[in-house]
């Protein structure tokens, strides 16, 4: 029996090996490979079981090729470019995605909003029945468009002035794909701060991985020249996992670096049939900043009725930085003025 057992962990470990390679391997340029990375902390899972056990069988071809497949496995969470340690927090950003077909009044969400007070919210899939609820806190000086169709529903309010606003759009990427970054540039800093508010296509067909990328490769790109003279700050739903490659292209593009936690299992986005096992799911709200700037705190809020939990992010200037300044005020604290 135990030399049954043996010969099958062997080949279960041996499927888990040629999984994780072709994976890792080949998921930048096939769609369904890429899919397979929204829940690779699974993966991670089921190797860490695989090499468990074969050592309790001792087994040395199981444990040999389930280890090997293991440290493969662990390759997209050692190669994430993340962002440096800040000396103090300066500015507080928050992204959520608000979920259009949410049935919940927005109260939930605005005792959230009052309780961190950041300097910056980014939104999507707002629902035309919360943007005036928001506007209502009077926490925010600034605004995007209130016309939440011109941006596919993303829409930012700011402490900071917004001097300006709009989609991006790169012809030598490609421009079939609807849903735009949007880029703004913000006032009250101490250098120049540029905004992306991002939210791609879900890539649920090989049309939408497609312009999935292409709006991520557009950012990349516009943001990377931006970050010769500004601060740069993209946050948004990326619909991409960390674990993605296409995550780490657009960092390394981008000249960013990725505010995430380094947990696997904190997620961001999750089923609602499933509540409240929020953690089976994946996490593709992100935050990711220039080089000069670095974060002091990465959290998930509360849950408040969509399938998306926010993410806040403490920024300030990265440890070391030329630009580092100590006059500033602290998170939350930007002056409220504007319209």
């Amino acid at each position: 029996m135990s030399t049954a057992i043996r010969r099958l962990l062997a080949l279960a470990g041996s499927g888990f090996l040629a999984f994780v390679v072709i994976v890792t391997g080949l998921a930048a340029k096939f769609w369904l490979l890429d899919l397979a990375t929204f829940a690779w902390q699974y993966v991670v899972l089921a190797g860490i079981a695989l090499t468990l056990t074969s050592f309790l069988m001792k087994s040395r071809l199981a444990i040999a090729v389930s280890l090997i497949g293991l440290l493969i496995s662990l390759y997209p969470y050692l190669t994430t470019h993340t962002a440096q340690k800040a000396d103090r927090c300066e500015l507080r950003v928050v992204t959520a995605n608000l979920f259009i077909e949410i049935t919940s009044p927005p109260d939930r969400f605005l005792d959230f909003v009052r309780e961190e007070q950041p300097d910056i919210l980014v939104l999507q899939e707002t629902p035309d029945a919360w943007q005036d609820p928001i506007r209502g806190l009077a926490m925010f000086g600034y605004e995007s468009t209130r016309d939440l169709m011109a941006y596919d529903r993303v829409k930012v309010f700011s402490k900071l002035p917004i001097k300006s606003e709009g989609p991006v759009t790169d012809p030598s990427i490609g421009t079939e794909f609807h849903k735009r970054p949007i880029r703004l540039e913000l006032g009250g800093w101490d250098r120049p701060l540029v905004l992306y508010a991002i939210h791609p296509e879900t890539p649920r067909s090989i049309d939408q991985w497609r312009e999935r990328n292409m709006h991520l490769s557009t950012m990349a790109k516009s943001a990377s020249g931006d970050g010769v003279s500004s601060d740069v700050i993209v946050a948004g739903d990326w619909n991409t996992p960390s674990t993605s490659p296409f995550f780490n292209e657009a960092l390394a593009a981008g000249g960013l670096a990725d505010a995430g936690s380094g947990n696997p299992f904190i997620t961001s986005r999750f089923s609602l049939k499933l509540y409240p096992y929020v953690f089976l799911g994946s996490t593709i709200d992100h935050v990711a900043v220039s080089g000069s700037l670095g974060v002091s705190n990465r959290r998930t809020g509360p849950m408040y009725g969509s399938n998306h939990l926010p993410v806040v992010v403490d920024i300030g200037r990265a440890k070391g930085s030329s630009n580092s300044s100590t006059s500033r005020p602290a998170c939350g604290q930007q002056p409220r003025t504007g319209a």
